[in-house]
């Protein structure tokens, strides 16, 4: 697998433009495609690692210049942790989900060694650190559950009326690297098709449409139909793709493009969807189509893309 071919497909539906300085990415510009994944994987970090625990988990917002002289895991948060403690009566365990713009990379420096054949070297990174909290006697275990989900390693700090140092869980991501690792995983090639096999819930866009003709004169009643349905399904919370030329070019080559963006569901509107009601519904995973009634759509795809 290349990773330029890669970055090439990606680069042609709006997912990054890449800047090279010889035969490294110093830096990945997100077009507008790309700016739906990157906040995607935010949200699924954010809802992992804040909304869907256990512990009460308070996000952060940081950034990082030279003149900040970040030397420890405290360094621009003690006044967001006495904050965070005071509001949990000092009661552990809680923890702090922070979001940092590096702008010169110096936490990156300080946590990782420099790879000798890394291909990605970013001028900017976004670190998304969770950072949790408990008493010395919960550490192993709360150490050994998050290690399930996540690599990680742990720390030590302060807790309550006890003057005795708690265990500190910590991991750290880039958002950047996140995004492209993702779009790595998911580029798959054979002799019938170029796709991004992305999760549904990482998909910047969850649903296509292709309107299916014989007849030229029913063309735009489907637009307006296609337009109807594309709203309801924005109104749900879910990304579209609806393009006004849609009725003119070919069925196959609207999907392959909707295959290449990592779309997961199009929807394909006929002839017979002005008399029935019913509509294809094609899947990127399997290539097969199912019939929907159009009254069943916005509640079958919420169903499809956030139970998945």
């Amino acid at each position: 697998m290349s990773l330029k071919k890669i970055l090439h497909l990606c680069e042609k539906h709006g997912f990054v433009k890449p800047l090279w300085h010889g035969s490294e990415v110093t830096r990945l510009n997100f077009g507008p495609v790309g700016e739906f994944l990157v906040n995607n994987v935010r949200q699924e970090w954010h809802y992992s690692s804040v909304v869907n625990r256990d512990e009460n988990f308070y996000p952060v917002q940081s950034r990082l210049n030279r003149s900040d002289g970040l030397t420890n895991d405290f360094d621009g948060i003690h006044e967001t942790y006495d904050h965070i403690k005071s509001l949990c009566n000092g009661t552990l365990p809680f923890g702090i989900a922070q979001t940092i713009a590096d702008d010169n990379l110096m936490l990156k420096n300080r946590l990782q060694a420099e790879q000798p054949h890394q291909v990605f070297k970013p001028d900017h990174q976004t670190f998304l650190r969770s950072l949790l909290f408990v008493s010395p006697n919960d550490g192993r275990q709360a150490f050994y559950t998050w290690q399930q989900k996540r690599k990680m390693w742990w720390r030590k700090a302060k807790d309550g009326r006890k003057q005795v140092l708690p265990f500190l869980v910590e991991c750290i991501l880039s958002l950047e690297i996140a995004s492209l690792v993702f779009l790595c995983d998911a580029f798959l090639e054979n002799s019938r098709r170029q796709l991004l096999r992305l999760h549904r819930r990482l998909s910047p866009i969850k649903a296509g449409f292709v309107i299916s003709l014989t007849d030229s004169t029913v063309a735009d009643r489907l637009l307006d139909v296609a337009r109807h349905l594309s709203r309801s399904l924005r109104q749900n919370g879910l990304t579209t793709l609806l393009l006004s030329d849609i009725a003119k070019k070919s069925h196959d080559s609207q999907l392959a493009r909707n295959d290449e963006m990592g779309i997961p569901f199009t929807i394909v509107l006929t002839d017979s969807t002005l008399n029935d009601g019913i509509i294809w519904m094609y899947s990127r995973e399997t290539t097969l189509k199912e019939q929907v009634h159009i009254s069943k759509v916005p509640e079958y795809m919420t169903l499809l893309v956030k139970n998945y």
